[in-house]
Parts: structure tokens; C-alpha cells; sequence
């Protein structure tokens, strides 16, 4: 079984900061103890399944056991959860013997983050955490996909997939969240060649690389 101990936010959020002394006023000797800090701010929000602390031992698993299907399952609680929004981030600054410390970032869902994550990785089968990860992100099970019992891993062409219905129009998308290319191991989830999760991945990739491409592309397939 997975036991999650944390979400580690120290290598998660990039904070820059200033800061002030006044020596003279606090009456520092050869040490300063006087520094606060001021303006700080977060500047980048680098979030990652790689933050995930995981409890060691015989009788369980830890990160070495992820499938692709795992890790796709945890990138979208990571967005589910609102992991890359700096407001969910409160910059934690405590008095220190020196004055003023930067002692790192609180994610303020963080509970719920983890225990979705254990949850999602203990369910006995791919198309558990599938489903799971698509009712928390939709609130609901798609009619067309609620009889689906299996999943696999395709590689597809641009053109050989199709946006859902309600999202035909979807506009051209220059950036995401993160750079899912870089991060993830599938791109998105789809039903007979229709996107059933991942729409702005999708359009992402046909702007960058257009639908006429060679490229193939991951994708979790449900049958």
C-alpha cells in the first residue's frame, strides 16, 4: 500500500524578498540581529508529484512504484487542488535570532491534496482512479464514459482526436499551468478519439506543434 506522509513545499514555491536593517536604532554590536524583511512575494510555483513524501518500509510502496497512470492521477489533484495558484500559499516569515527569517511556504489545502492522493493510489484498478480523479475534477461521471471498466496507455495523432462537444470551440492556447511535456507522462484521457479530459492540453499541443504533425502524442484510452 502507498502511506503519504506529506506535500513538501520547500523546493515547491520560489519566494523572493527584501531586507531592511537599522543598526544604529537596534543597537546591533558586531552581529546584526535587526533584518526584516519586506515585499516579499512569491515568484514562481515550481509544483510537483516529485514533492510527495512517502512512507518507507517493506510493507509499502513509495515513488519507485508509480505507473503512468499514478502519475497523471496525482498531476491533476496537483491542479484539482489549485497547487500552481500562489493565493493557496501564505509566505511564512518568523522573528529568528539574526531578526527576520524566510522559513519557507504553508499550502493551505494540503490535507486534502494528501489524502486524495493516498486514496487515488490504494484503489484496486486503473480504471478506479481514473474515475476518481474525473469526478473530483468534474463533480460528475460523463453518461458516454460511465460504462468504461479498462484503460490503456495509446499514442495519437493530433488529427486522430477530437475535442468534447461542448468545447468544439475552444480557444487557441498559448501557455497551461505548467509544462505538461516537461512533467507528464500522458497528456490527457479520451473515449473513442474524444477528449474526455484534457481540452487545453489539447489545443496547447495543436498550437505549438499543429494538427498536421508527425508527432504522436500519450494518451490514456478508455474502453
Amino acid at each position: 500500500m502507498f502511506k503519504i506522509l506529506k506535500y513538501d513545499t520547500d523546493y515547491t514555491v520560489d519566494v523572493v524578498y527584501n531586507t531592511k536593517h537599522n543598526c544604529d536604532s537596534y543597537g546591533c554590536d558586531s552581529i546584526c540581529r535587526c533584518g526584516r524583511i519586506y515585499n516579499a512575494r512569491i515568484e514562481k510555483i515550481n509544483a510537483s508529484i516529485n514533492n510527495f513524501t512517502f512512507k518507507k518500509g517493506k510493507d509499502f510502496k513509495d515513488e519507485k512504484d508509480l505507473s503512468n497512470i499514478d502519475r497523471y492521477c496525482l498531476n491533476r489533484l496537483l491542479v484539482i487542488h489549485n497547487a500552481y495558484d500562489e493565493s493557496n500559499y501564505e509566505i511564512d516569515i518568523r522573528d529568528g535570532y539574526y531578526g527576520q527569517e524566510f522559513c519557507g511556504c504553508e499550502f493551505e489545502n494540503h490535507a486534502a491534496l494528501v489524502e486524495d492522493a493516498e486514496h487515488v493510489l490504494n484503489l484496486q484498478s486503473d480504471i478506479e482512479k481514473i474515475k476518481f480523479v474525473l469526478q473530483k475534477e468534474y463533480a460528475y461521471i460523463a453518461p458516454m464514459i460511465e460504462h468504461t471498466t479498462s484503460v490503456e496507455i495509446v499514442n495519437l495523432n493530433l488529427s486522430e482526436i477530437a475535442p468534447s462537444s461542448g468545447m468544439v470551440m475552444l480557444k487557441r492556447q498559448n501557455n497551461y499551468v505548467y509544462d505538461f511535456e516537461e512533467v507528464d507522462s500522458v497528456y490527457g484521457i479520451v473515449y473513442k478519439s474524444i477528449i474526455v479530459d484534457g481540452n487545453h492540453r489539447f489545443s496547447n499541443l495543436c498550437n505549438k506543434h499543429g494538427t498536421e504533425s508527425v508527432l504522436v502524442f500519450p494518451y490514456i484510452q478508455l474502453s
